[in-house]
């Protein structure tokens, strides 16, 4: 009888060894599970979260590109238009207003990077977080989208370069007291009241004056069509990522 009696000892011991092993194993599953599962709902959340920050920067966005069409339209567009044939055959004994106006807007550099908001993919980008995006078609019209800005980005970078060379090409052509009417005390260019006269009239001076007008005209109506192009790419962006997400 003692000798079943240990046999039945140690076999019900064995059995609760295995049970208890097993609801040891069944317990750290289902912790890790539920880990797995809180991390997810967490992971959604900032999904959620990130996407509807960048809904808000895309509707900053597509305020502002008409606003940047017009200064560049204005800025760039009307001078470079206007200066070629101003600059066709000039007179020294005239008065060249209009050349010291048009220039002087011209060469003024004012990027439209700082009207963009980046803010959320900066964000996501420094953290690690653009994996979140769990749709690839938003996820790839995400990079889309801000890739087409990078390039925009490029082509002005182009446009400085030859509005720079442009500027140091001025003295050339302009009298510097004559360039200094055109502007007021508060930074405004304005016209002025008393006649302006060009200091050259050169033929080579002018043409490498209007190449490099040329140039910025060229880069000038590419950037206004990317920022067409921009506008109505955010506004499409804008709308996927609420339908996808319910937002």
């Amino acid at each position: 009888m003692s000798l079943l009696s240990k046999s039945d000892g140690r076999s019900k011991n064995i059995k609760e060894y295995i049970l208890e092993g097993l609801m040891i194993f069944v317990a750290v599953c289902l912790g890790f599970f539920a880990e797995q599962f809180r991390e997810e709902m967490l992971d959604r959340d900032d999904e959620e979260e990130y996407l509807i920050s960048m809904i808000e920067d895309l509707e900053t966005d597509i305020g502002q590109y008409p606003r940047i069409i017009k200064s560049y339209t204005n800025r760039n567009k009307v001078p470079t238009d206007s200066l070629p044939i101003l600059l066709k055959n000039p007179k020294k004994d005239q008065p060249a207003n209009d050349i010291y106006f048009h220039l002087r807007w011209l060469i003024r550099q004012s990027s439209f990077r700082s009207s963009i908001n980046d803010r959320t993919i900066t964000q996501m980008r420094n953290a690690g977080k653009y994996q979140l995006i769990r749709n690839q078609t938003v996820s790839d019209s995400i990079v889309a989208y801000y890739k087409a800005i990078d390039v925009a980005k490029g082509t002005e970078d182009f446009l400085f370069i030859d509005k720079n060379a442009l500027r140091e090409r001025l003295a050339n052509i302009l009298d510097g007291e004559m360039y200094d009417k055109v502007i007021n005390d508060k930074d405004q260019i304005v016209r002025s009241a008393e006649p302006l006269y060009l200091t050259s009239t050169n033929p080579k001076d002018l043409s490498d004056c209007v190449i490099r007008i040329s140039n910025i005209r060229g880069l000038n109506r590419a950037l206004i069509q990317n920022f067409h192009n921009l506008q109505n790419q955010a506004e499409r962006l804008k709308q996927l990522i609420k339908r996808e997400y319910g937002l």
